[in-house]
């Protein structure tokens, strides 16, 4: 599937943020997420490609961290306000600046806590759906 998106996207970079009760989160390679990316053939923005390190934290003023030509992301149970406040942020506004439908919200139970392949197709069938290609097409 990732062929697919690459074809018709261009071959976007990607970052995957998380709203928390907390520091907001870009998650990097290493995680469950970031896996899905990289076996999709997803690349991700220079900044994020550490094979060391888990997360970015965040704050708003540094939210640039997360610019890629695809957001994804995902809020947690207790992140509603945290998401608001990056959302109404303008530098939020900025980072996929005319990319029109570059930035797209996922479930966060699936997309950041079903670690397991089960989890995994969920997600992939979600990007399928985001980019409109065919999930069935690895």
């Amino acid at each position: 599937m990732g062929d697919a998106v690459n074809a018709k996207a261009g071959k976007p970079t990607a970052s995957v943020v998380r709203f928390l009760d907390g520091p907001t989160r870009v998650y990097l390679p290493k995680t469950f997420s970031g896996i899905i990316l990289a076996d999709m053939g997803i690349d991700r923005p220079a900044n994020q490609r550490s094979p060391e390190a888990f997360t970015i934290e965040t704050g708003e003023e540094q939210i640039a961290q997360a610019d890629a030509g695809v957001i994804f992301y995902a809020t947690d149970s207790g992140g509603e306000e945290s998401k608001a406040k990056f959302r109404a942020n303008p530098l939020w506004k900025r980072l996929t600046a005319g990319q029109k439908g570059a930035v797209h919200e996922g479930k966060d139970e699936i997309w950041m806590n079903s670690v397991s392949l089960q989890g995994a197709q969920l997600v992939l069938d979600d990007r399928a759906r985001i980019f409109k290609v065919d999930p069935a097409k690895a």
